[in-house]
């Protein structure tokens, strides 16, 4: 499927042919990525490129579809097959359709070829960084990081986009400029924040409700939550609170099994309960009717959770990690605790179940977060459609 020479090349991570035709959103957003970078492109020629576990190819108007399969093991022996996928396949699509502008998403594979493109053709690029640079020590990771550092200095060719302030903070660290650097964040519409039905136990005002939101693959802290609930149980009296406890977690992921396992080795059958995936446009209700949200995540970008909790009004305790350490002042709209401190976890939950008053100041203040993501302007649609209009040139895009 070819479309001849295009404007805008963008290569990211899901699978865009999925999201436009299978409606499954890999990212879980009501404005997710795709739509965000379609607005962007508007009525101009565009590739993207996307990468999951099979090859897919689809054409939606002016926009070339192409999902390229990885393989995400890091084993050894697979590292020709990941050079050759998401290097060589990622570069050959773009010389043959040969953009104008290149936009890279997120992972530094992508980053390193867009930029090695934009050599070869004498392009501009166009870098968003979503997530943690400098997490690894090992020399692949450093070679990573070290390039990524190249491509942020060289800025008469290339613009840098940071989801959050986690990028720009790292790279200051790493004593680069970041002045730069645009930031954005995630954009909720106004029918986000529509209310849905939910199972009965979110409407008990006798029942205290601590939620855990994330994917279950290990890295988003669901069993920490699960024994940072096991601790509270055996330590918060529920006679004396006049409600009971119950945990509840949301997801779903390769860890659900193991996960509902451990839950009942901990014999926490009757606090603890898994609800699986919901959908995207219901996850605020969930929020609201909550009366704490637990965000022990060991590896996160942003930490999109988190921000939907405290627009959601949520009382939040996270771990100081990735994006969560600078959403929250701590005390004021969240609670922080050191990574992997599960009694720490455990013990400003309870801090947050035995003090009404903290946790509704905490509460009010979370509120005030909702403005920032629901301003249009601070979106990376926006943000990168005015780049896009700058390098390219205005044309109608009405």
């Amino acid at each position: 499927m070819s479309m001849g020479r295009v404007d805008i090349a963008v290569i990211r991570h899901g699978d865009p042919v999925a999201e436009v035709f299978e409606n499954s959103l890999r990212f879980d957003t009501v404005f997710g990525y795709e739509t965000q970078i379609e607005y962007a492109i508007g009525e101009r020629k565009a590739l993207i490129i996307g990468k999951r576990d099979r090859r897919k190819s689809a054409k939606k108007g002016n926009i070339l579809l192409e999902t390229i399969p990885v393989n995400i093991s890091f084993a050894p022996r697979r590292w020709a097959n990941k050079i050759y996928y998401e290097c060589i396949l990622t570069l050959y699509w773009l010389m043959r359709t040969n953009p104008r502008v290149v936009v890279s998403i997120g992972h530094s594979y992508d980053h390193i070829v867009a930029h090695i493109y934009s050599h070869i053709a004498d392009t501009k690029h166009i870098v968003a960084l979503t997530g943690n640079i400098f997490w690894g020590r090992s020399p692949v990771k450093k070679f990573f990081q070290g390039m990524i550092k190249h491509i942020v200095r060289d800025t008469g060719r290339v613009t840098v986009l940071s989801n959050g302030k986690a990028p720009i903070v790292e790279l200051e660290n790493a004593g680069l400029k970041t002045d730069h650097i645009i930031e954005y964040g995630p954009y909720y519409p106004p029918e986000y924040f529509a209310d849905v039905e939910l199972e009965p136990i979110f409407y008990d005002g006798d029942t205290f409700k601590i939620l855990f939101v994330g994917r279950l693959d290990g890295t988003k802290g669901e069993f920490d939550f699960v024994r940072a609930a096991k601790m509270i149980v055996e330590l918060v009296d529920e006679r004396k609170l006049g409600k009971k406890l119950r945990f509840i977690v949301i997801g779903d992921g390769p860890k659900r099994a193991e996960l509902e396992r451990f839950i009942g080795e901990l014999e926490l059958g009757n606090y603890l309960m898994v609800l699986g995936m919901k959908p995207s446009f219901s996850i605020y209700s969930y929020m609201r009717h909550a009366d704490i949200v637990a965000v022990p995540s060991y590896l996160e970008g942003l930490g999109k959770v988190l921000v939907e909790a405290k627009m959601a009004g949520a009382a939040t305790v996270a771990y100081k990690t990735g994006g969560l350490r600078y959403l929250i002042e701590d005390g004021v709209d969240g609670l922080l605790v050191d990574k992997g401190d599960v009694g720490g976890l455990a013990k400003r939950i309870i801090e947050l179940i035995e003090n009404d008053e903290l946790r509704q100041k905490i509460s009010r203040n979370a509120l005030k977060t909702r403005e920032k993501y629901t301003d249009f302007k601070n979106s990376f649609a926006y943000k990168l459609r005015e780049i896009l209009d700058e390098i390219l040139g205005k044309e109608a895009q009405d």
